[in-house]
């Protein structure tokens, strides 16, 4: 009984300090590689029934000419019906 509990105090300080561990980290990681950037938001690229296309352009402080692009809940292409 006794050796039942010592393991059990030991695996739950074991995953408290994992735990402890992977938010550190993650902390690190994430203020060490967090990119400046600058928004540009509600830009109109095109109207559909008279409703605007609306898109948000995340830039980096020093543009070098790459670029990504994301689509979100989006289709490639539409019909009057899906509307």
């Amino acid at each position: 009984m006794r050796i039942k509990s010592i393991l059990k105090k030991f695996f739950l300080t074991v995953a408290v300090l994992l735990a402890v561990l992977a938010i550190f980290v993650g902390s690190v990681y994430w203020w060490w590689f967090k990119a400046p950037y600058q928004v540009v938001a509600d830009i109109e690229y095109g109207r559909r029934n008279d409703q605007p296309l609306i898109m948000n352009v995340y830039q980096p402080p020093n543009p070098n000419g790459a670029g990504v692009v994301l689509v979100v809940s989006g289709s490639w292409k539409s019909s009057e019906s899906s509307v």
